[in-house]
């Protein structure tokens, strides 16, 4: 009987299951895995506690007599990161392949990568990633390149 649960299996577990089942064609693909990104680029950036420096060293809030802005003077951190991951969403890994050299602001991203674990599960099985590699900076967000890793088959 399809609407019943088996020992041990939770209707959430049986849904994932059979939304890990359904096939999804490329269009939709895309965008799901799109939504998948989204909801992880929100929970790191949820836990992610900027450092009170910009991430050229200069304080983030000057006083009021120099009269800058806290925008000016700093350059921007940005940091391509590669992420392991269980099936279950737990953070395994955190790789920076590409990051600004400033880093007060590189531990700060890692910890709230770790801190954003368990991950959000995809919408569905189609789309989970075992690896990706996201791109963020201090400006908040990710950047719009996000992909699985060639190599994550699971």
């Amino acid at each position: 009987m399809p609407g019943k649960l088996s020992d041990g299996q939770s209707a959430e577990s049986q849904s994932q299951e059979a939304t890990a089942a359904t096939p999804v064609d490329g269009a939709e693909r895309a965008l799901l895995f799109g939504r998948y990104v989204n909801q992880i680029t929100a929970r790191i950036e949820r836990a992610w506690v900027r450092p009170q420096s910009t991430p050229s060293g200069t304080p983030l809030w000057p006083s009021t007599t120099s009269g800058s802005s806290p925008s000016k003077g700093g350059k921007r951190f940005e940091c391509r990161v590669q992420i392991v991951q269980s099936r279950a969403g737990e953070v395994l890994e955190v790789t920076l392949l590409d990051c600004d050299s400033s880093p007060e602001w590189q531990l700060s991203l890692v910890k709230a990568i770790n801190a954003a674990s368990p991950l959000p599960a995809p919408p569905s099985g189609a789309v989970f990633a075992r690896m990706l590699v996201m791109n963020f900076s201090s400006a908040g967000g990710s950047s719009d390149s996000a992909s699985p890793a060639a190599a994550t088959p699971e």
